[in-house]
């Protein structure tokens, strides 16, 4: 059975005014789950409440964790919009307007994940609990509930006397949600289910509380007029056919009960490895673009649009600024816990290779010396090897020493061909894009007489030059 998601967002928009007044269930159950936190000791830093509704749950973390930043991530923005007025000025909480399948977070970026029944209005559970995994850190607790099978039985029943061909969409079995959580290696999961019945003074009163909290029915098969005045009636007919001795109609409850733990998996842990080297690649090229705009280099004035460093801050901040970003990338790799003494050693020697006087400063003092001169292209080719291959070639072969049986040399050969394939680009567009596309000053290559592909064969043989290296990448 295939939600749809429109449905959801226009009911939960249509009940958010309506919501806390009738959310008893919704607050008992968030009232049950805060209390099995008393004997699972955690300090969360970030809380995601997963599903937040109008912010009742959030505000409980809130109270229970006063420390911690709370996001509270729905998919209707109307119930978003009722959460932040429970917001006061000192609390730390945030709002996200989204879907749960595709959560617009950082990886291991939430020591807490909460969710309090909202399960059951998604349709794959598999991606739910990946990005759960996903976004928790290391040994981060998630805790969820879920309505279970047996929840609203007398409501299938009557809609099934109504009409047999309807049905009312049904709830996850324990055992699927125990599958998953083993599925996306979350550790040591625990689930157990609470049953109980809620009873009402008339039909009614549980129909319009169903309405008021959201609680519509979205299977394929629903009568689309399910809340007409004649469905109403048969429907009120048939849900007091199960009246109780003192004249109340029952709804039954089934809850199930969840929480594991995010380990250090192989997948995240491989993840995490590669966020490090990422980090330290961009930490040196983000150096080398401060330095490369300075007065004693290019002089640039614009860098992705802005002032250059040395602009806006002065000569000295930017150099400052560059060595500091050179040792940070340094730091990145070998603070990393994950990451082994022995491939630490490995990437550092990768990464000083590439940046220093064997690789991209190297190329950059050849570039200075080069200027105003008549290179050949083989000269132009190992300037620009040392000054941007090299860098690039090491985004390749870093992540490649964290594992083994990989083709080295044709990921060597990808990596240089890619390498000139970019600078051979970057020359192009020197010459043919603007400086607000570019971000930077066109034509600074020629100002500065550089030497470059286009000057050496001309722009035609330059672009049968590149598309010759794209086709043997």
């Amino acid at each position: 059975m295939s939600f749809s998601q429109k449905h959801i967002i226009r009911n939960f928009n249509k009940a958010a005014s309506t919501f806390d007044a009738a959310a008893f269930l919704f607050s008992e159950i968030n009232q049950k789950m805060i209390q099995r936190l008393d004997v699972i000791p955690i300090k969360p830093n970030r809380i995601l409440d997963c599903g937040c509704g109008t912010g009742i749950s959030s505000q409980t973390l809130l109270k229970n964790f006063k420390k911690a930043d709370v996001f509270s991530f729905d998919l209707s923005s109307k119930m978003l919009y009722q959460a932040k007025k429970k917001k006061t000025w000192r609390q730390k909480n945030y709002f996200v307007c989204g879907n749960a399948i595709q959560l617009p977070f950082a990886t291991s970026s939430f020591d807490f994940v909460y969710a309090n029944l909202m399960l059951h209005w998604c349709d794959d559970i598999q991606t739910i609990f990946s990005e759960w995994q996903r976004i928790l850190k290391p040994n981060g607790l998630l805790m969820f509930t879920a309505f279970g099978p047996d929840t609203c039985k007398e409501i299938a029943q009557a809609v099934y006397n109504i009409n047999s061909a309807q049905q009312i969409q049904g709830f996850i079995d324990m055992h699927d949600l125990g599958d998953a959580l083993i599925k996306n290696q979350l550790l040591d999961p625990v689930m157990d289910v609470e049953n109980f019945q809620i009873n009402y003074s008339s039909a009614e009163k549980l129909i319009i509380e169903l309405r008021h909290t959201g609680g519509r029915n979205l299977h394929p098969s629903r009568c689309k007029k399910l809340f007409g005045k004649s469905y109403l009636h048969q429907l009120q007919i048939q849900l007091n056919k199960f009246k109780t001795i003192d004249n109340k109609v029952p709804l039954s409850i089934e809850i199930i009960y969840g929480h594991a733990w995010s380990g250090i998996t192989k997948v995240n842990i491989q993840n995490l490895k590669l966020d490090s080297i990422a980090i330290s690649i961009e930490l040196i090229h983000a150096y080398s673009l401060i330095h490369d705009d300075l007065p004693a280099m290019d002089n640039a004035k614009l860098r992705r649009g802005q002032p250059c460093c040395h602009i806006k801050f002065g000569e000295a901040e930017a150099i400052l600024a560059g060595d500091a970003l050179q040792m940070l990338s340094i730091e990145a790799i070998a603070s990393a816990s994950y990451i082994s003494d022995r491939q630490k050693i490995k990437l550092l020697r990768l990464l000083t290779s590439a940046t220093g006087n064997q690789g991209m400063v190297g190329g950059q003092s050849l570039d200075i010396h080069a200027e105003r001169k008549q290179l050949n292209i083989e000269e132009l080719k190992k300037i620009h090897h040392l000054k941007t291959g090299k860098l690039i070639t090491a985004c390749v072969m870093m992540p490649a020493t964290l594992t083994t049986n990989l083709p080295i040399e044709e990921l060597e050969n990808f990596a240089n061909l890619l390498g000139l394939a970019y600078q051979i680009q970057d020359d192009l567009l020197d010459v043919e894009s603007t400086t607000e596309l570019l971000g930077k000053e066109k034509g600074i290559d020629e100002k500065l007489s550089k030497n470059t592909y286009p000057k050496l064969l001309g722009l035609a043989a330059t672009k049968d030059y590149l598309s010759s290296i794209q086709y043997e990448i």
